[in-house]
């Protein structure tokens, strides 16, 4: 109940990236590289505390660019979320998240920390009120069921 495990996927191109040998953006529309996500989560304290533990391992699909070009990167993240309210709806977030990055004429992965605050909302609630399902009674005096 307390143990979570998530996996996904991308498939993206790389056209927005730039080209390390000549510094140009790549006019390929072309899916060539896709990053596939693994994460395990586990709840502590009586599901206040949960420790994601994950990674994405993002590499190309055959391109023979410079910046395609064997690249293959394992960028891990962690996360720990302290549920500050019953509701579960206010957290407090403690992570560390690795992702692909290029400056210059170095292809590598970018690492970020932080802390930040989140708090979720369901949007079936937020823009209205979810519709009664329709329900089929039988009427108790008569053999035909009618609806209500």
């Amino acid at each position: 109940r307390s143990l979570s495990f998530d996996l996904g996927t991308t498939l993206y191109s790389s056209n927005s990236l730039m080209d390390a040998s000549t510094g140009i953006s790549t006019n390929s529309n072309k899916f060539d590289r896709t990053r596939v996500n693994l994460k395990l989560g586990y709840a502590f304290a009586n599901n206040k505390i949960v420790v994601t533990l994950g990674s994405d391992f993002d590499f190309n699909l055959g391109n023979t660019s410079a910046i395609q070009n064997g690249n293959f990167q394992w960028l891990p993240d962690f996360n720990v979320e302290f549920i500050l309210t019953n509701d579960r709806k206010l957290r407090a977030i403690v992570f560390t998240k690795n992702s692909l990055d290029i400056n210059g004429s170095t292809f590598g992965r970018r690492n970020r920390q932080g802390v930040s605050i989140s708090y979720r909302r369901d949007f079936e609630k937020l823009f209205g009120t979810k519709e009664e399902p329709l329900v089929v009674t039988p009427i108790s005096n008569s053999d035909s069921t009618h609806l209500q």
